[in-house]
């Protein structure tokens, strides 16, 4: 205890002895109450000098999806002391308190003090994140009193992942647009129920191919029609993300970029399911080095792969005249004649660019999608179109950039499944 204090108690309970003795003599009943007064102070002084405990414990989310809702609670006990607590609850960037506040400050009197604190919080954007510090401090009334701080920062970061919807086979009525085989037999898997194609009889065909309704329905010099199934060896699909600062028009957190990763992350899984080889690759201005891209597989550890790498890409300044093909996708393209979907945001400065992506990728044998993902919709959400002229130059010229791209996906008119749908027909899943 501090010595200073020391003298102050004796000093109040010499004060307290004194205003007893003087009630006593002068008979004053009055003057009893004055006892009160320095007793009570001196009480106060020695509990203050008591070893302040602090015990606490938290209770934080380690991974959660885009748009989730979560709860952060803090639970702490204190022992000792007599003052104000502050309390300041871990948060992370991102994220946004829709329910209570992640600041408190309480009072602690003489006895034991249990405290819930708890607020509600949504996810806004992908990526993994570190919270930031659980600080609780403890102030004593009296400003010689001990006072406790406690600062701990938790040993695990946050994982907020990307939105993936559920696309489901019924969703989809698609048939294969290939003619015939794109490998030698010996090179592909075993046939699937997945329809292709109809073609005229080839020696070794099996006999239960035929389709004897279409045989009949055509002149008998043409010969047999059999059906052909897609081969699993024949199944590729990659998809190819433009990660200009294009896909950053919008929002901080709606933008084509957010959008993209979505649909691709959707897409994956859909065509995983499906016994699909699924690829993923960033569009950039240099060669790209391994851990950027995702060689195509199946299997759910592949989804996961492409998951993670749609985790953390962010957009960034591209300056350049071209974007050029990857040595190991270009190989991937010409033997197994893959499909691809680019996932851009056009305008006009970048349509020539991704204009000639493209040729690029059929000369090599691909089969290409290019899917443009437009922010007007986003935007106007968050300005007042009152304020743009009906016929600007900017207007006339964003309606002929909407003209490139086999798709045109507003993503806040339509939905992600509606796209998908429309990237499953032109894309041939």
């Amino acid at each position: 205890m501090i010595s200073s204090w020391n003298k102050q108690i004796l000093i109040f309970s010499f004060i307290a002895g004194i205003i007893a003795v003087a009630a006593l003599v002068s008979t004053q009943k009055i003057l009893f109450a004055g006892v009160l007064f320095p007793l009570v102070f001196s009480l106060i002084l020695i509990y203050s000098q008591m070893d302040v405990q602090i015990e606490y414990s938290f209770d934080l989310p380690e991974k959660i999806q885009v748009g989730s809702e979560f709860d952060v609670t803090v639970d702490i006990s204190i022992r000792g002391g007599y003052g104000i607590v502050n309390v300041m609850m871990p948060v992370y960037d991102e994220m946004e308190i829709t329910d209570g506040t992640n600041v408190h400050m309480v009072y602690k009197g003489f006895g034991e003090r249990s405290l819930l604190f708890k607020y509600h919080a949504k996810a806004m954007r992908r990526g993994i994140f570190k919270w930031t510090l659980l600080k609780i401090d403890f102030n004593p009334v009296l400003a010689h009193s001990k006072s406790r701080q406690i600062s701990l920062e938790p040993d695990k970061p946050i994982t907020v992942d990307p939105e993936v919807h559920i696309l489901k086979k019924s969703q989809f009525q698609i048939m294969s647009k290939r003619k015939k085989p794109r490998n030698a037999l010996t090179r592909l898997g075993p046939p699937t129920t997945d329809f292709e194609t109809i073609r005229e009889y080839a020696p070794g065909d099996p006999f239960k191919s035929i389709n004897w309704k279409a045989s009949a329905r055509i002149n008998s010099r043409s010969g047999l029609l059999v059906n052909q199934y897609e081969r699993e060896g024949m199944k590729t699909y990659i998809f190819y993300l433009d990660t200009s600062m294009m896909m950053r028009r919008g929002t901080e957190y709606e933008n084509p970029l957010e959008y993209a990763i979505s649909l691709i992350l959707s897409g994956s899984n859909y065509l995983i399911s499906r016994g699909y080889n699924v690829g993923y690759w960033p569009i950039s201005s240099r060669m790209v080095s391994r851990q950027d891209f995702i060689v195509p597989s199946s299997g759910m550890d592949t989804f996961n792969q492409i998951k993670r790498r749609l985790l953390l890409v962010e957009s960034s300044r591209i300056f350049t005249s071209t974007y050029p093909v990857d040595k190991t996708l270009a190989r991937l393209v010409m033997e197994t004649r893959a499909r691809i979907a680019i996932i851009t945001s056009v305008d006009q400065r970048n349509q020539s660019l991704i204009e000639e992506l493209r040729s690029k990728l059929i000369a090599l044998g691909g089969s290409v999608t290019v899917v443009n993902i437009r922010p007007e919709g986003i935007v106007a959400k968050n300005v007042d179109l009152r304020m743009v002229p009906l016929f600007s130059p900017a207007m006339v010229l964003r309606e002929k950039e909407r003209l490139m791209g086999d798709i045109i996906w507003d993503p806040v008119n339509e939905s992600l499944g509606y796209a998908a749908l429309r990237l499953a027909k032109f894309g041939g899943w």
